[in-house]
């Protein structure tokens, strides 16, 4: 029969193993998880900017030459943004 002694270095070892065994498996879906999140969080921002922008073009401002350029400037950042 093993000694109590041996039996807590046994259980501390695995305890350990399984610590690093979570660790080492759960670290990468944490970034996978926390990058998915960021990028959906980034794409909703930007549709919202795209939205903004879009409304922005469809203004029917009077026509002049400043509205115009405006309008031309607006156009070329949604199409870049």
């Amino acid at each position: 029969m093993a000694s109590s002694t041996s039996k807590l270095a046994f259980r501390i070892v695995l305890a350990a193993l399984i610590l690093l065994a979570l660790f080492y498996v759960c670290r990468p879906l944490y970034w996978k998880i926390s990058a998915t999140v960021h990028d959906i969080r980034h794409n909703k921002q930007t549709d919202v900017e795209h939205e903004a922008l879009k409304d922005m073009l469809s203004i029917n401002p009077s026509q002049d030459v400043e509205s115009e350029a405006l309008k031309e400037m607006l156009f070329v950042k949604l199409l870049f943004v």
